[in-house]
């Protein structure tokens, strides 16, 4: 049984939690909520639902080649893979201060590449990470 505990652990902070996948899932979340906004009619949870993997790849390529489509970035840091980069990541071990560092390192990021392109990741239990977006 302690086996099985330390291998799903392990698992967590290896696949669901690894940074690229974390950036991944805010891209995904941006993607999303830009196309979604773009449907004509209200949303539903039905209507969401009924969509497939195939409508959502679709609206992928269709925003990744139209540059004035509000969902285009997302879009096309998906399909180009162009995720954002981890920068900082605070550890449970470390002292509160690291995140006081964390948010002024985020602060100063913002204002050199915009609120859009800085990102921290602090809804897991596990750590906090600083994603930018890197030129």
């Amino acid at each position: 049984a302690e086996a099985l505990i330390l291998a799903r652990y392990s698992m967590f902070m290896q696949v669901y939690y690894h940074h690229v996948r974390l950036a991944y899932d805010e891209h995904l979340q941006d993607f999303m909520l830009f196309w979604l906004g773009q449907i004509e009619g209200a949303i539903t949870w039905e209507k969401v639902n009924n969509l497939s993997d195939s409508d959502v790849l679709l609206a992928m390529r269709n925003a990744d080649q139209d540059h004035g489509s509000p969902s285009h970035d997302a879009a096309r840091r998906i399909l180009h893979r162009d995720h954002f980069r981890r920068v900082h990541t605070v550890t449970p071990g470390q002292q509160p201060e690291a995140n006081d560092a964390l948010e002024s390192m985020a602060t100063v990021l913002r204002q050199q590449f915009g609120d859009y392109n800085v990102r921290v990741r602090s809804r897991s239990r596990w750590f906090n990470q600083l994603l930018s977006f890197q030129y």
